[in-house]
């Protein structure tokens, strides 16, 4: 007696349930495993700086041309009992692109816990692991059926982006989180809008706009949503009205980032050059394959594999236009459109490159998962075998891309190939294998800020602004991304008695084509490659 096609259906849908659990439970456990590993990047360094309550003031007081020691810049990152949360708001407050929960949230978590790196880490590990059981809750309400929900919450578990930032000090996966909690909340208003049903609506709101106000878009696609969905009055007046109120609740928040503008302006002035179209292509192409592929390791070859991804992603598109009517369709179209358009509105506007940094468009990531989850659990669950077929081989490849991506990562100690981060460990052994130890930044006190956790412990310091080097500054010391001039400086102190070397450990790698970043004014010294300087001369 042969199964049939209705059997073989339901083999195929068991073999799809096996290896989305498989998958959800590698990814929590992708999340909290050697947490300590990855190298304490200067994103999170400033992290810890809004947590422990201190300000940029307090690196900018050490940038005075004198001797400190290197315990001295460490201390801007840990717990400082004369500093509480309100030194922890204060200092949020040079950031107004961020909300505060997070940072409050991890202040409380290293009261009680500690500020080590893999402890902070565990904080974000902890919200990375409740985003696989939100996107279950919300796959299962999309689709109806437990099979959507394990499909949705092991597409969001090996997810490489949100595996990423589940195991950084950074508030992005806790937005992946609001971001799903806001979609679950809105859909069970939409099936029976009660008056508690909007209060907790709105009650998410809130606490997804002081997670980020990046969260504002999750407003504008729920507002799509709620408005194509051809509700009755009653409902969308209850919308609004939760909408409201929690609009009324972030405004003097919103009003206090105004006034902070310059601030803001500064913070971001890293990302004011517009890319060259060639670049910003590529970025997207990688920042897309992200969610499913970590595109970004050394061997290029491996792009290829985003290929498959691109033609599931955009299959789950089309069908989910198609079917835009139904509020399922219409709820995550709009949140991957609306996740998009604010960063692509202001490269427009401003010339910038906002829409080349992959967590600006954390909303869009996640309504990307919902979309291709949603499709594919639907195809699942048709009668035909043939669409059943192609879905599930959809649905595999997902999943073995993104254990693949973690499992190739794992023993890289930098976070991104293709931006030429910084091996600060590799940094820091470089400079205890020589002597004296003593370092003289020259343009970044920030990026020094971050690798003083890497470096020994009798290090000591010298800090100067840009071309203004102190002109006792010894000549048997470290230049730490000195600028050109600073370079040229040094060397006709020294004349025929000494030589300055280039002593930097093997760099990660980058994309060539996004070095139309540095506007073509790539020198010796300008590169993310080599920053570390050794200065051999007269002490």
């Amino acid at each position: 007696m042969t199964a049939g096609p209705a059997g073989n259906a339901m083999w195929l849908r068991r073999a799809v349930l096996f290896v989305a659990v498989f998958a959800a439970l590698a990814g929590v456990f992708a999340r909290f495993e050697r947490l300590d590993y990855k190298i304490f990047w200067p994103d999170e360094t400033y992290s810890m700086l809004r947590i422990t309550g201190h300000t940029e003031e307090d690196i900018s007081a050490r940038i005075d041309r004198r001797v400190h020691s290197v315990e001295d810049l460490r201390t801007l990152d840990r717990l400082d009992p004369k500093l509480g949360y309100s030194a922890t708001m204060r200092s949020m407050r040079e950031e107004p692109q961020r909300g505060p929960l997070f940072y409050l949230g991890a202040r409380a978590w290293a009261t009680a816990f500690g500020d080590g790196v893999a402890r902070m880490r565990e904080f974000t590990a902890i919200f990375g692991a409740a985003g696989i059981v939100l996107a279950y809750l919300l796959g299962r309400r999309l689709t109806k059926s437990v099979l959507g929900g394990a499909v949705s919450a092991s597409l969001v578990a090996v997810s490489p982006i949100l595996l990423h930032l589940s195991r950084q000090v950074r508030e992005y996966v806790c937005l992946a989180d609001a971001t799903l909690a806001a979609a679950l909340l809105l859909l069970a208003c939409l099936e029976r809008p009660t008056a508690w049903r909007w209060a907790a609506y709105a009650a998410g709101s809130v606490a997804g706009f002081f997670i980020s106000p990046i969260f504002v878009s999750v407003w504008a696609a729920h507002a799509i949503t709620v408005l194509s969905s051809r509700r009755p009055k009653r409902t969308v007046v209850g919308w609004s009205i939760a909408i409201v109120c929690s609009a009324a609740v972030c405004v003097p928040w919103s009003l206090g980032s105004l006034r902070n503008a310059a601030a803001h302006a500064r913070d971001l002035a890293w990302l004011a050059n517009p890319y060259a179209p060639r670049a910003l292509a590529v970025k997207w192409v990688f920042n897309v394959g992200a969610v499913f592929f970590d595109s970004e390791i050394v061997h290029r070859v491996f792009v290829l594999a985003l290929i498959p991804a691109f033609v599931i992603v955009a299959f789950a598109a089309v069908m989910a236009v198609r079917q835009f009517r139904d509020v399922r369709f219409a709820l995550v179209v709009s949140t991957v459109v609306c996740g998009f358009a604010p960063s692509i509105a202001i490269d427009i506007v401003k010339h910038t490159h906002y829409e080349a940094v992959t967590r600006y468009q954390m909303v869009a990531w996640v309504g990307l998962e919902m979309l291709v989850a949603l499709a594919i659990a639907t195809a699942l669950e048709s009668l035909d075998l043939r669409s059943s077929t192609v879905a599930a081989a959809a649905f595999f490849y997902l999943t073995a891309a993104g254990l693949f991506s973690y499992v190739f990562d794992r023993p890289y100690e930098v976070w991104w190939d293709n931006n030429g981060h910084l091996d600060d460990r590799a940094l820091g052994a470089a400079v205890a294998s020589r002597v004296p130890r003593a370092i003289v930044l020259s343009s970044n006190a920030p990026t020094l800020f971050t690798l003083a956790r890497y470096l020994p412990d009798d290090t000591k310091i010298v800090l100067f602004h840009f071309e203004d080097p102190p002109p006792n500054a010894p000549t048997r010391a470290f230049l730490f991304e000195p600028v050109p001039v600073v370079l040229d400086a040094y060397r006709q102190r020294l004349g025929s008695s000494g030589a300055i070397v280039n002593v930097t450990p093997a760099a990660s790698l980058a994309i060539p084509e996004l070095d139309s970043e540095r506007d073509g004014r790539t020198t010796e010294a300008d590169t993310a490659a080599r920053p570390l300087w050794q200065i051999l001369g007269r002490s």
